[in-house]
């Protein structure tokens, strides 16, 4: 579509079974109250595998990013990218996302 180049969209695809996506997903819901800029979806990995990908459990979660409609990056076993444990917090979340598209630009 049409879609103006700087909107990002980032997806978040998990399994409720894991703890790690349930945390990212908490820490998404924090992020998301204060970038506007940005538009997070979740899709659990069963309603994922409806298209063209499989993904297996091992590399959850995962943020698929977007601009304009296009892939830009795909982030797999995203807690780890993260500090281990439970202690990340939305801060630690969203300096990973601006690394990741200040790579992109």
């Amino acid at each position: 579509d049409n879609e103006d180049s700087r909107v990002i969209t980032i997806v978040h695809l998990f399994d409720t079974s894991l703890p790690s996506s349930r945390h990212l997903e908490a820490l998404l819901v924090q992020l998301a109250s204060r970038r506007s800029d940005i538009c997070f979806l979740s899709m659990t990995i069963e309603e994922a595998e409806c298209s063209q990908h499989e993904f297996d459990n091992s590399v959850l979660p995962i943020l698929v990013l977007y601009r304009s409609g296009e892939v830009v990056d795909t982030l797999f076993r995203v807690t780890d990218s993260l500090l281990q444990g439970n202690s990340n917090t939305d801060a630690d979340l969203e300096n990973l996302i601006n690394n990741s598209l200040q790579s992109i630009h």
